[in-house]
């Protein structure tokens, strides 16, 4: 699997969240998390999630309603 972003280790693909162990997670757990986010993110799972909190809020922006209505 060399060259493959999950395994390169690389953290400049990563945004400061998942590039940084902040929150002093065990290595394999905080290994796990960036491999998830890489894959989350190549496989359009990221962005698909953004488009439906945009596309809600727009809605929401739209119809003046709020939360629980």
């Amino acid at each position: 699997m060399q060259g493959h972003p999950d395994s390169t280790g690389e953290p400049e693909d990563l945004p400061e969240t998942f590039s940084v162990n902040g929150e002093g997670l065990p290595e394999k757990v905080y290994s796990l998390r960036q491999k998830l986010y890489r894959k989350a993110k190549r496989e359009g799972v990221i962005a698909e999630r953004r488009t439906i909190r945009e596309s809600r809020m727009r809605e929401i922006r739209t119809s003046g309603s709020t939360r629980g209505d």
